[in-house]
């Protein structure tokens, strides 16, 4: 621990005393080598290599410990960083996605290599690719919102970019399962059932909606929008009367 310390307070003098970023770098990069788990240290070679804009180098010589034996934790660390800094300094997103994908197999769940891959897909407008790493994403992420919103989000693709009308139902169908309210899968859901002339699917669709909301407008409205369906698509006066009256009721 002494000896890192006076290794990184040696750097601090190159870089903020001498102004020598190219010898910080190569002290940071040494002190790195001893222990790749280090986070500080991919912070501080981040920074410098910018002022050094020594990137190439740094890549050559951050790679070159992938070779050695490590725990695997610490490689999905270097192959994360190295994927970073190839995508987003060097410009060399074949690098990068290389350095993710060997990052993905030793943890297939790695959230920053699979981040580092949506936006090399993302960047390059790999639609089919996106949204497979986009669901993907979907099943392993922590919290329930940010799965319902990945979903959301490849369903929109799936739409909009892919033409996959169906698959896109069924992930907006799968937001909807966990929050009948998502405003995005809501609207979408029920602009696809629209399009496609489901008008059963499109009344169930906004049952659920009317059933989960709290807001008395929005009840209101989506009791109008059934009523209006069941009448002018369906043909179902009986069903549309009490559609109105129940409207009537929330008022």
């Amino acid at each position: 621990a002494e000896r890192r310390e006076a290794l990184l307070e040696a750097a601090t003098v190159y870089e903020t005393d001498l102004g020598d970023y190219g010898k910080a770098l190569a002290v940071v990069l040494g002190v790195l080598k001893e222990n790749t788990a280090d986070d500080a240290m991919y912070v501080r070679i981040e920074r410098l290599g910018v002022l050094a804009e020594a990137w190439p180098a740094i890549l050559e010589d951050v790679g070159a410990l992938l070779g050695a034996p490590q725990d695997p934790t610490a490689v999905v660390k270097l192959c994360t960083h190295l994927g970073t800094w190839s995508h987003e300094h060097l410009g060399r997103p074949d690098f990068a996605l290389r350095y993710f994908q060997q990052a993905l197999q030793i943890d297939p769940q790695s959230e920053n290599a699979m981040e580092g891959v949506e936006r090399i897909y993302r960047s390059a407008k790999q639609w089919v690719e996106l949204v497979q790493v986009l669901e993907r994403r979907a099943e392993v992420a922590a919290f329930p919102t940010i799965r319902r919103d990945r979903r959301a989000e490849a369903a929109a693709i799936h739409e909009e970019r892919l033409g996959a009308a169906e698959r896109a139902t069924e992930l907006y169908r799968a937001v909807l399962d966990e929050d009948a309210m998502h405003a995005q899968a809501g609207a979408a859901l029920q602009r696809l059932y629209t399009k496609a002339e489901r008008w059963d699917d499109l009344v169930s669709l906004l049952d659920r909606r009317m059933s989960a909301a709290t807001e008395t407008k929005v009840r209101r409205d989506t009791l109008l929008s059934i009523a209006e369906i069941r009448e002018d698509r369906l043909e179902r006066l009986e069903g549309a009367a009490e559609a109105f009256l129940a409207v009537l009721e929330i008022e």
